[in-house]
């Protein structure tokens, strides 16, 4: 018996999404930040044994890291504003506190004992960072939702710059000229882009077999159950690193927000969940370092009123 869309969307695995919270600081003044911050807590992750179980996570595409903000909710990374090849660098000052996330879905039975309480220090490039576990919280993936399933308004918040690689809406039948298609991001939030996005997210970690292409199906419904209603966008260039000949790598995507209306049905219920795994992990290019960061908010009947 063949499976219908929505079947793709039912099982969850024996999975949950874990999110630690970490306060990051420096004990030996000025620290120089990285253009992306959030390669600090890869670091973390990579170089204390607290967090050696999570390394496969993160090597299977099922673990994040968030930019690091600071109590004012700025988040740091380097934005390139004109033609010059240098930039101010990002820096922390001593004993100031920055906040930072470490998101992934686990097996439900992973130990987390290991990690709380955990602490200690770490080096990246001439700067010492200390940090130390602020929070743990735990999600099981059976109760994703962002409280869409029977349609209405939804507004997504794009806090750090979002760009969705083309190729997601590549048709199935031009898949053999796949390495012929240049590799561009779309940098504007269009609704089958962010649906295949999600739903091919969904897809990877939740294991889900026998589903080849469903996200680009998604995608395509996505253009048919949702419209767009408001929104207030901006692009944005920033600064990743520099490469072997010492050139400035760039990445660009948009922040703001968008409104959309989406019509109750299969895409109703379909990004209900998906949508949810997509809050927590990031969307589109460089998510795993903290692109593509999205809240979304459901507003029901209440779009009139903002």
């Amino acid at each position: 018996m063949s499976k219908s869309l929505i079947d793709y969307f039912r099982n969850e695995g024996n999975k949950a999404a874990i999110t630690i919270k970490l306060k990051v600081f420096s004990k030996k003044g000025y620290a120089i930040l990285p253009p992306i911050s959030s390669k600090v807590l890869k670091d973390i992750v990579f170089s204390d044994d607290c967090f050696s179980q999570f390394i496969e996570y993160y090597k299977n595409g099922a673990m994040s890291f968030k930019v690091l903000s600071n109590d004012k909710g700025k988040k740091y990374y380097s934005v390139k504003k004109d033609n010059n090849e240098n930039f101010k660098p990002l820096y922390i000052k001593e004993n100031e506190f920055l906040r930072g996330a470490i998101t992934a879905v686990v097996n439900k039975n992973l130990d987390i004992s290991k990690i709380v309480g955990c602490k200690g220090e770490v080096n990246y490039s001439s700067a010492t960072f200390n940090y130390l576990i602020d929070s743990i919280s735990i999600k099981d993936t059976s109760e994703l939702s962002v409280g869409i399933k029977d349609g209405g308004f939804l507004k997504i918040t794009f806090l750090t710059p979002t760009a969705i690689p083309t190729k997601i809406m590549l048709p199935p039948w031009a898949s053999n000229i796949n390495r012929r298609i240049p590799k561009f991001n779309r940098i504007l939030p269009e609704p089958s882009f962010i649906a295949a996005y999600s739903a091919k997210l969904w897809v990877k970690i939740m294991n889900i077999n026998e589903a080849n292409n469903i996200h680009y199906y998604t995608g395509r419904l996505a253009d048919v159950y949702m419209a767009e209603m408001d929104y207030n966008l901006r692009p944005e260039t920033i600064i990743v690193g520099r490469d072997e000949l010492n050139r400035l790598r760039l990445f660009r995507g948009f922040t703001g927000f968008a409104v959309y209306r989406i019509k109750r049905g299969i895409m109703s219920k379909i990004l209900d969940k998906t949508l949810d795994l997509t809050q927590l992990m990031g969307l589109g290019k460089l998510k795993s370092l903290g692109m593509g960061e999205i809240k979304v908010e459901a507003l029901n009947d209440k779009f009139e009123k903002i």
